[in-house]
């Protein structure tokens, strides 16, 4: 199993964005997470809203990573990771009720955001 990458980013972020989800997914139940990158947030905020099935997603060499945190912390209400790339890819939008990205956007090319923002 790969080494699970570390973002000191999604560490610092984690606490604020989750101050938000609490409020914003509240009627929620299935969320899918777009560019989940090292897997932390999957993480920390399935563990914290254990109502929420969390769908992680990343371009295919990030998922290795993901798994492993996945592995490790044995939570039932999420996923294993999609192999989305939105370039090209379509997550089937149909099975979740909420759709959530962070560290992202400004990662991205300026194409890739406008046909993403659809």
């Amino acid at each position: 199993m790969p080494d699970r990458h570390f973002a000191a980013a999604a560490q610092r972020n984690a606490a604020p964005i989750l101050d938000v989800l609490r409020r914003e997914f509240a009627e929620h139940s299935s969320v899918l997470e777009i560019g989940s990158g090292t897997g932390q947030h999957a993480l920390t905020f399935a563990s914290e809203l254990t109502y929420l099935e969390w769908q992680p997603s990343d371009v295919a060499e990030n998922c290795p990573g993901i798994r492993a945190w996945l592995k490790d912390a044995g939570l039932s209400n999420v996923l294993p990771p999609l192999e989305l790339d939105v370039r090209h890819d379509d997550a089937g939008h149909s099975r979740f009720d909420a759709a959530f990205s962070a560290n992202t956007a400004h990662i991205m090319d300026e194409d890739t955001v406008r046909s993403t923002n659809r």
